[in-house]
């Protein structure tokens, strides 16, 4: 797979589940309380997914949580009124099954923490494959198949990180790292440990 092919593959949008959203009560943070209509399995605290809204627009949620008659979503606040309706929902990440150390994570950021605007503080090759840590987060990519590292990934005057992004991709985990200056990573992995490093 080229990185063309990654990131057409890792920025595609599944088939979409029908819901119906009611009202939006904003919470403390932000969040939205929202009543649902979903029959399918819940999805999990952390859980990033999709919803397409009933403008046709496709953008991305953070699951605060989700019971059998309401959710509360992080959902970015130009959505929040397009939300109410019949929408399409589906699972786009979830850490609970594809990442080592996520419980810790949720529980401290309550999810997997952007990290926009962090410097990366570490970024080496392992035995094992590549570690990568920024802030006081710390992640090892496992058995990686790096598709494309350009850039220097230190210098962090230049390359304060627009995020770290997880996207299951067939049986495996594809990893976009991506700066505002020239520093870019796309690669395709087995495991990701996630750690929380306190000084």
């Amino acid at each position: 797979m080229d990185v063309r092919q990654f990131r057409k593959q890792f920025w595609t949008v599944p088939a979409l589940t029908p819901i119906t959203f009611g009202n939006c009560q904003v919470q403390k943070g932000g969040d939205c309380s929202l009543i649902h209509s979903a029959t399918f399995d819940p999805f999990l605290p952390g859980d990033d997914i999709w919803i397409s809204d009933t403008k046709g627009r496709v953008f991305r949620a953070l699951v605060r949580s989700w019971s059998k008659s309401t959710a509360e979503l992080h959902i970015g606040v130009e959505y929040r009124d397009e939300v109410i309706g019949k929408v399409g929902v589906a699972l786009r990440f979830s850490p609970h099954a594809s990442m080592q150390g996520a419980k810790r994570l949720i529980e401290e950021f309550g999810g997997v923490p952007s990290l926009i605007y962090e410097p990366l503080t570490a970024f080496s090759r392992t035995r094992e494959g590549l570690c990568v840590q920024v802030a006081n987060v710390e992640y090892d990519f496992v058995n990686v198949e790096p598709l494309w590292i350009t850039g220097e990934p230190l210098d962090a005057a230049s390359n304060p990180l627009l995020g770290i992004e997880f996207v299951v991709m067939g049986n495996r985990l594809g990893v976009e790292i991506t700066s505002l200056g020239d520093f870019e990573a796309y690669l395709l992995c087995d495991v990701v440990r996630a750690r929380i490093l306190h000084p």
